[in-house]
């Protein structure tokens, strides 16, 4: 990479198992590696070996829970330490950008980066009108801090409030 400075990137996602958003993670994440940026990937479960062919230079960090984190308290105390894993890791290797990974990985992403000013981009694949009403209202709390939020369709981009639409 002459005359570009390498990035550090942490791409956040559940897992990297089979799936479209886990394969265009480690799609992207291959071809930041091979331009010479630093990129790590970090699970909110697991470990597990990812389906997809990941350049062996990169590494996963695995949160190492389960991925269903039951009702109640019980999620809440599991979202707490998914939260936890991916500060431990901001904190740690000081990125330059994180690109989160669905959107409530996105929200756990966003909590993680309180305070650190790493930018934080959310990137959506799926319907968020099909999330339930706390995911919902978390994307409206959160998504304000979001460097960028990035959506496939316009269709998604009309359900998040108007003041995030420039984002």
């Amino acid at each position: 990479m002459r005359g570009v400075l390498a990035l550090r990137l942490i791409l956040t996602i559940d897992t990297l198992r089979m799936g479209g958003t886990e394969r265009v993670l480690t799609h992207l994440a291959n071809a930041w590696r091979a331009r010479g940026h630093r990129v790590t990937i970090a699970t909110l479960v697991g470990p597990e070996p990812p389906f997809y062919p990941l350049n062996s230079s990169i590494p996963v960090e695995s949160a190492r829970l389960p991925e269903r984190s039951g009702k109640g308290w019980a999620r809440g105390a599991v979202n707490a330490r998914r939260v936890s894993h991916v500060r431990r890791l901001l904190l740690h290797d000081r990125p330059d950008v994180v690109v989160a990974f669905s959107y409530h990985v996105g929200v756990l992403t966003l909590l993680a980066a309180v305070g650190t000013g790493i930018p934080v981009i959310v990137r959506g694949q799926h319907d968020p009108s099909l999330a339930g009403p706390g995911l919902a209202t978390a994307r409206r709390l959160l998504y304000s801090r979001a460097s960028r939020v990035v959506l496939l369709t316009e269709r998604m981009l009309e359900t998040l409030p108007s003041a995030l639409h420039h984002r």
